[in-house]
């Protein structure tokens, strides 16, 4: 019986360690145990703060994007690339987009405005940024939430918005991440977006119908992913589209 009991043990660790060697391959993909389902009453009352001077004549076309940019150890021999692969992709986005932007490390790099704007200044910002520390993803995202959750205040509801990952490894603290996920996710009609550099599939912010995630070798096809990835964004009717009348 104890032979059958180590022999048992040995195959758990084996079948642990083949199913952990195909998620960093990139062939499964984490799925969050959870419900997903929109909360309706939660998406119709978003933002759920109050704007010192909403906009009188709110612009129902407007996309905001809140870049959300690797700036871990883990980036230190492509950072370099990888700031620019963004000043790319931001200079080549409509000019009606509002862009914000934030260092997973870093923090707040840019508050959102128009893409114009933000250009130069997010270009002096990611001059000063340099590759340290870990990949605390969540701090980020509920960052980049909150400044969207503060636009769309500003914009009384209307318009687009979205939260545009990019990230070569994953999180630090992935239960946490889940949960914040599954809150902007199912209480938001923000959008999520990943582009997931040299780790293929396999990342916790890869949900199959429920974000988009793009998968690059390496950092040299950031910028046409970002562009194709904010191209191809999806609404939630209920808070983003405008109807005449309403």
């Amino acid at each position: 019986m104890k032979n059958s009991g180590i022999f048992i043990a040995i195959g758990v660790v084996i079948f642990a360690i083949a199913i952990w060697d195909d998620l960093m391959q990139g062939e499964v993909t984490p799925q969050l145990q959870a419900d997903l389902s929109p909360r309706w009453d939660a998406v119709a009352a978003w933002p759920g703060v109050e704007a010192d001077s909403a906009a009188a004549d709110p612009e129902p076309d407007r996309t905001t994007t809140v870049l959300v940019f690797d700036d871990s150890g883990s980036m230190s021999d492509q950072i370099e690339a990888a700031k620019v692969a963004a000043l790319e992709f931001a200079a080549k986005l409509p000019a009606t987009t509002y862009l914000g932007a934030i260092g997973i490390n870093s923090g707040v790099l840019v508050e959102p405005m128009p893409v114009r704007e933000a250009l130069p200044v997010l270009q002096s910002v990611l001059a000063t940024v340099r590759a340290d520390g870990g990949t605390p993803l969540t701090r980020a995202m509920r960052a980049a939430h909150d400044m969207l959750r503060n636009e769309a205040a500003n914009q009384r509801g209307f318009g687009t918005y979205q939260i545009l990952v990019t990230t070569d490894g994953a999180a630090d603290d992935t239960g946490a991440l889940t949960d914040e996920v599954v809150a902007i996710l199912t209480a938001s009609p923000v959008n999520i977006s990943t582009i997931g550099i040299g780790i293929g599939d396999g990342h916790p912010l890869n949900l199959g119908g429920e974000t988009r995630y793009v998968a690059i070798a390496d950092v040299a096809d950031l910028a046409s992913a970002l562009q194709e990835v904010a191209a191809e964004q999806t609404s939630f009717d209920p808070i983003t589209a405008f109807e005449e009348g309403n």
